[in-house]
């Protein structure tokens, strides 16, 4: 066994990390530890669940809400070293979840196959990251849940666990940002395609990223809203910039939404079992406003007016959304929360991976 989970002193970081965002940064005090090997990944789990320590779970850092950021003293698990693409079959792979979505189907075009559902974005999510955060890909496609077969899982009772998709706890792991344990890997459905065909990602995300800050919120509804959601989104988009007291700022929109088909269920921590739109509010802070922290929490303040106002579902998983119970019952249902909290309970009941909104 590596001592470094017996001994984590080694392992402690004293420099924060941002993610996607570039604007909230974590605690500079942190246990960050990698390992490709599901023995050790128990070991570690058991020795944070015995000395009352807290497991954070980060990818490539993709999301812009510091969802993945460790507290102080918190043990932060980097998935980059469970890296590896296994070709089951011709309908089959075994991706683990430290390797990037685009570059998994940049490699599955090489040898003449493909994933069915990748996110959009350019070069970012990790496949456990993708999980956990939705799964919501392409304009048009179904969800990302509908691909997978199923998932390996570390759960908090050192547990090493393959969830199928018929599996009646399947769908809540999706959007359950790390509440369950550690994804290992997953069964995804691939396709054959021609060899002619080739696939690169886009790195035009991150080159804007570089003049501004960046926070996403994304709102989803029903199919049939989408035309006067979008164009009230339109009319107050500039307005509540104003209102905030940014000057030099943009918010854009992907004009009309994402459509996420519905073929046979959808996570319930995503949406309800039909099609939906996702519209968001694609925010690009200019990294030479003034008093840029005080901004942003009006910001926050208007969308949640906003979904309050008119009825929208609110992506939940932003980490500032998900402080305490009372917060997440802003976002979820009463009957959503609680099997939420019973699922919970059978995975990870001391809360090795937890907030504090259960």
């Amino acid at each position: 066994m590596n001592a470094q989970f017996l001994d984590l002193t080694k392992n402690l970081k004293t420099e924060p990390i941002s993610d996607k965002s570039y604007f909230y940064y974590s605690d500079k005090e942190y246990y960050e530890v990698y390992s490709n090997q599901v023995d050790e990944i128990i070991e570690l789990v058991r020795y944070a669940s015995a000395n009352n320590l807290k497991i954070k779970i980060r990818g490539n850092g993709h999301s812009s809400n510091n969802s993945t950021f460790p507290s102080k003293k918190e043990i932060l698990f980097r998935t980059d070293s469970l890296n590896k693409i296994a070709i089951i079959n011709d309908s089959t792979a075994f991706i683990q979840s430290g390797v990037i979505l685009h570059e998994a189907q940049e490699y599955l075009y090489n040898l003449g196959y493909k994933m069915i559902v990748v996110n959009e974005g350019g070069n970012g999510p990790t496949l456990g990251g993708f999980i956990s955060a939705s799964g919501i890909g392409a304009n048009g496609d179904v969800g990302f849940w509908e691909t997978i077969r199923s998932i390996n899982l570390i759960d908090g009772n050192c547990k090493n666990i393959n969830i199928s998709n018929t599996d009646s706890t399947f769908k809540w792991i999706f959007g359950s940002m790390g509440e369950f344990g550690i994804i290992v890997g997953a069964e995804v459905k691939i396709e054959k395609i021609s060899n002619e065909i080739s696939f690169k990602s886009s790195k035009l995300e991150n080159k804007i990223l570089e003049k501004y800050y960046y926070y996403w919120f994304p709102f989803m509804f029903d199919v049939e809203r989408i035309d006067s959601i979008n164009a009230y989104f339109n009319e107050i988009k500039d307005s509540i910039l104003i209102e905030c007291g940014f000057q030099n700022s943009i918010i854009k929109l992907n004009t009309g939404g994402n459509y996420v088909k519905f073929q046979s269920f959808n996570p319930p921590l995503i949406y309800e079992n039909r099609p939906f739109i996702i519209l968001g509010f694609k925010c690009l802070i200019n990294k030479n406003e003034e008093n840029i922290q005080e901004k942003v929490e009006n910001l926050k303040s208007k969308i949640i007016q906003i979904k309050l106002d008119n009825n929208l579902q609110l992506y939940f998983q932003v980490a500032t959304f998900r402080k305490n119970k009372e917060n997440i019952l802003k976002f979820l249902n009463s009957k959503i929360y609680e099997n939420y909290k019973e699922i919970k309970g059978v995975f990870d009941p001391n809360n090795v991976f937890g907030s504090d909104i259960f």
